[in-house]
């Protein structure tokens, strides 16, 4: 009787030991899983980039990780062919959304409301706000998500304050000529995520350079639209071309300059 306690103590003192093992094991890996590449400044070559086929297009992931404000910091672009979409539409929420139509006519849904968005008009989308994406045009439709959510908790108020979810057509926003070039100012705001989220179009001249190498508190994404440029990024330097984006951390020292024979068009936005 009592070999078969022991016995009995012993089966149970392993088995309880095996599981807490496998307990630990699997906090282990789910940690790992949910933690993500902390991001580094730099350009990021679209014609480089991962293709994925997907029924209606393909998806080319660009950007990937987390800075110094967001837990998530993603980018990707998609290809959709006439009458394509990348999934049904749905919400996310907590993940905020810029899309940038690069190239082709898109029908955008966001709530109950279609918007059609030409070559070179964005959309911004609130987390919780149903959206969906498709291609009406007779040409194949290339645009560019930005997916991101902050470490700070969304502010979903503050996000509705500013105007909530928006689309703005590059028709719509006046181009001002400058001495180095040209510009068009798309929006200042907060968002649900961003205490600040800021985005605008800059045209350079050849051989022109933006500004001199500075820094500022803010992330930012340079995405060319037309073009050859060069960006210093701290002591390095980079060159990209239209479909290419850089990515520049929190007080990363940065300039950038128009290295090609024809004007070169970015977009720039600036987030924290």
């Amino acid at each position: 009787m009592l070999i078969l306690i022991k016995s009995r103590s012993h089966f149970l003192y392993t088995t309880m030991k095996a599981l807490f093992f496998c307990m630990a094991l699997l906090i282990f890996f789910s940690s790992a899983v949910a933690q993500r590449d902390v991001l580094s400044s730099g350009l990021f070559d679209l014609s480089a980039a991962q293709v994925l086929e997907r029924e209606g297009g393909k998806r080319m992931p660009l950007l990937l990780g987390e800075s110094r404000d967001f837990d998530l910091l993603e980018m990707h672009a998609t290809t959709l062919i006439p009458g394509g979409s990348p999934h049904p539409p749905h919400e996310h929420d907590d993940i905020e959304e810029v899309i940038i139509v690069k190239e082709g006519t898109l029908e955008v849904l966001i709530g109950d409301n279609k918007h059609q968005l030409g070559q070179g008009s964005v959309a911004l989308i609130m987390p919780g706000d149903w959206h969906g994406i498709t291609n009406v045009g007779s040409d194949e439709a290339l645009y560019y998500t930005f997916r991101y959510r902050s470490k700070a908790a969304k502010d979903e108020q503050r996000g509705e304050n500013a105007g909530g979810s928006l689309v703005i057509h590059w028709e719509d926003v006046p181009y001002r000529e400058r001495t180095k070039g040209g510009a068009r100012a798309f929006f200042e705001r907060p968002t649900a995520m961003c205490e600040r989220l800021e985005m605008h179009v800059t045209t350079l001249n050849p051989g022109i350079q933006s500004h001199p190498p500075h820094t500022h508190r803010a992330a930012e994404i340079i995405l060319m639209l037309d073009g050859k440029s060069q960006e210093q990024i701290n002591d390095a330097y980079f060159e990209g071309e239209a479909g290419d984006f850089y990515f520049l951390e929190s007080e990363s020292l940065h300039t950038i300059k128009n290295v090609g024979q024809e004007a070169c068009t970015y977009f720039a936005f600036q987030f924290n």
